[in-house]
């Protein structure tokens, strides 16, 4: 009996500590628009050094490159990917409106923070 308590102390024990290695990682959309054209550049910033292009992500069952139209389209493929909207802000500055959208997912390696995404820059780069 005490055997068995022991085992079960011990799944209990470990299955916590499994579940306490996960952490939040962030990530922003960034749309700018140009009045009077209202063209939109989406561009998705997930820590890295500098904010990508979404023409530089490619959807990982394709080799097509992703064309964002509007902010609600990069926020439809990311949640796609598991990304979660938390907040969003916009900055104006004479001639162009910005617009910042903060997801976050739920993470346990670095490299989650990237599945479903595939940066044909990045690897040509060797990086």
């Amino acid at each position: 009996m005490k055997r068995l308590i022991m085992v079960l102390l011990m799944l209990v024990v470990s299955t916590l500590a499994g579940a306490q290695s996960s952490r939040k990682a962030y990530c922003e959309i960034i749309g700018t628009e140009s009045l009077p054209s209202r063209d939109f550049l989406v561009t998705i910033d997930l820590g890295q050094a500098t904010p990508v292009a979404g023409t530089n992500f490619v959807n990982t069952n394709s080799i097509l490159a992703v064309t964002f139209v509007s902010l609600e389209d990069a926020m439809n493929w990311m949640g796609e990917r598991g990304w979660k909207f938390i907040q969003a802000y916009e900055l104006k500055d004479c001639n162009k409106n910005t617009y910042h959208w903060v997801l976050m997912k739920t993470v346990k390696t670095n490299d989650e923070i990237y599945a479903g995404l595939t940066n044909p820059d990045a690897n040509k780069k060797g990086n």
